[in-house]
């Protein structure tokens, strides 16, 4: 079964869905569009948790992964 993954844009991060049982991925650019205090503390907490990749995490991420 292939896994989901939600690519997000900035309406996604400011409406609140980061799914917490899918991976999610963004951008640089994404990231900073988000200019509003609460989305912001959204943001910051789902990188800090890892439930949101940005795009360079994303390829760091893959490389370690296809050398396991």
């Amino acid at each position: 079964m292939k896994e989901k993954v939600y690519v997000l844009d900035a309406s996604g991060i400011i409406g609140g869905f980061i799914s917490s049982k899918n991976q999610n991925v963004t951008t640089n650019g994404v990231i900073s569009e988000i200019k509003d205090f609460k989305s912001q503390i959204t943001l910051e907490s789902a990188l800090r948790e890892k439930n949101l990749l940005s795009k360079n995490r994303v390829l760091i991420h893959l490389i370690r992964s296809k050398g396991q």
